[in-house]
């Protein structure tokens, strides 16, 4: 039987390729995509590996191989009417954390240059956060299979809706830039929905030869979805004791701050690249951080890497309601709640460790294959990046295979 889903993936890419190769270029107009096909499958068989927030299964309890995991298709639309003006529109279709198959717009965007080192831009734009943010989603340009997930999962949000000023300066054989941003956002994330309506944020990065460094700082103004107000109407439902626990941890309209640094060394034969970041709710869910350190060589065609990341921050137990100060009726009911702020204090902060040995080859200009070996151990009592797992089951961790076809049009 087939896969839905990964068919119409399939489809989609031909479909995409072939609008663009039909499309005239007059010099102004530029079509372009890219895409992944891919599959994972995860030795945790009580748990799904969930490396990306945006998404609500994964391998492992849901699916013994999932073909969506890192599978996606991408056309990108841009228009340059004058030296002045350039407008881009980028659509991806890839699987949402509702569990469809459907597309989104990406990037969709005006950029006018005021002088030659100023510019502005408006609409959905893409936040720089990491060394990689702008194209996270394009596997053909990683030098990995998926950006590592103890660091990059800790900020989902790819884009937002707004303004943003860049400056581009160079100077003895280097190019610094700064880019500021403001916008907001609804974000499938977590649990369902979030909602940024306030983004903003600094990113600095100098480029000089091979040596790229990159330091961003970002502040987010949150409201997270249903899930999370129907626990805090949970506890105000117990009087000032309960009250007293929703206010500590409710997140809403707290600004939510969080910086990221990274480096990368890229010669030609070989690269070597680290980030950290580290970001906090302002609320006693604490904070979270995330670093990784990655190598590769470039042998031929064929570019080996390896890759180790670790995710820390969050508290192993949380500060809820005691249960001795209320009726024995109640018990459960205390049971209940303080079971889900643990399990949601879990998954706002994971505590894992990961390896990768993985290698990259470049089949013609345009395709690439890769094959990643990730060794995931859960630190701490921690879930990790792991989720569906049974009642109070708690996943020490798995060995995930993945293989994916990445391609550029």
């Amino acid at each position: 039987m087939y896969n839905r889903p990964a068919v119409v993936l399939f489809l989609s890419c031909l479909t995409l390729s072939a609008a663009v190769h039909a499309q005239p270029n007059n010099g102004r107009w530029s079509f372009n995509g890219y895409g992944t096909l891919g599959a994972a499958h995860s030795s945790e068989r009580r748990a799904d590996y969930i490396p990306n927030p945006v998404n609500s299964e994964g391998p492992g309890r849901s699916y013994r191989w999932d073909p969506l995991l890192d599978s996606r298709a991408a056309l990108q639309v841009s228009v340059e009417p004058n030296e002045k003006l350039y407008g881009v529109v980028q659509v991806v279709v890839e699987k949402r954390f509702d569990g469809k198959f459907k597309p989104k717009v990406e990037w969709a965007n005006l950029q006018y240059s005021l002088s030659p080192s100023f510019s502005v831009r408006a609409g959905r734009i893409a936040l720089g956060t990491y060394l990689v943010s702008d194209h996270r989603k394009v596997g053909y340009s990683l030098p990995w299979l998926r950006p590592p997930a103890e660091l990059y999962q800790l900020v989902a949000i790819t884009n937002s809706d707004g303004v943003g000023f860049t400056y581009q300066h160079d100077f003895d054989n280097s190019t610094y830039s700064l880019t500021t941003h403001y916008g907001s956002n609804k974000a499938e994330e977590f649990v369902g929905l979030l909602e940024a309506s306030n983004i903003w944020g600094v990113v600095n990065q100098i480029e000089r030869g091979p040596l790229t460094l990159h330091a961003s700082y970002t502040a987010t103004k949150v409201k997270y979805g249903p899930i999370f107000q129907n626990l805090w109407s949970g506890y105000r439902a117990f009087g000032p004791a309960g009250a007293s626990v929703a206010q500590r941890y409710d997140a809403t309209g707290k600004w939510s701050p969080f910086i990221a640094a990274g480096i990368r060394y890229d010669p030609g034969n070989w690269f070597a690249m680290a980030e950290w970041g580290k970001g906090d709710v302002g609320s006693d869910f604490d904070n979270r951080s995330g670093w990784y350190v990655s190598a590769g060589y470039r042998v031929g065609t064929v570019s080996p890497y390896l890759t180790f990341a670790r995710a820390d921050g969050g508290h192993r137990s949380v500060n809820g309601l005691n249960a001795a100060a209320f009726p024995a009726a109640l018990a459960p009911a205390v049971a209940s709640l303080n079971f889900g702020l643990l399990e949601m204090q879990q998954g706002y902060a994971a505590r894992q460790q990961t390896t990768s040995l993985g290698a990259r080859w470049d089949v013609i200009p345009s395709v690439v294959a890769k094959l990643q070996i990730d060794h995931i151990k859960t630190r701490k009592e921690s879930i990790g990046t792991f989720n569906n797992m049974a009642r109070g089951y708690r996943p020490r961790g798995a060995d995930v295979v993945s293989l994916t076809v990445d391609f550029v049009f």
